[in-house]
């Protein structure tokens, strides 16, 4: 009955040791997701300006083309 007892008590030990760990995990997750979260907000300029960029090159190719034309047709 000793060995019994004695188990029981080792195993209630380490499941609250895992219950610990657990909940530690589990805050830290919490942090890491808001993290995430402003860091995906921050990317938001980067996409508009990406945009923007590959807006304005489309069209200096469009222009530069279109000159090119011009000077060939004269």
């Amino acid at each position: 009955m000793p060995k019994n007892n004695y188990r029981n008590q080792e195993q209630d030990r380490r499941l609250g040791n895992v219950e610990t760990s657990i909940k530690t995990i589990n805050e830290e997750l919490g942090s890491v997701k808001v993290d995430m979260a402003e860091v995906k907000t921050n990317v938001k300029w980067l996409k508009d300006n990406n945009k923007f960029v590959v807006g304005s090159s489309i069209t200096t190719l469009l222009a530069i083309l279109g000159l090119l034309i011009k000077l060939l047709i004269q």
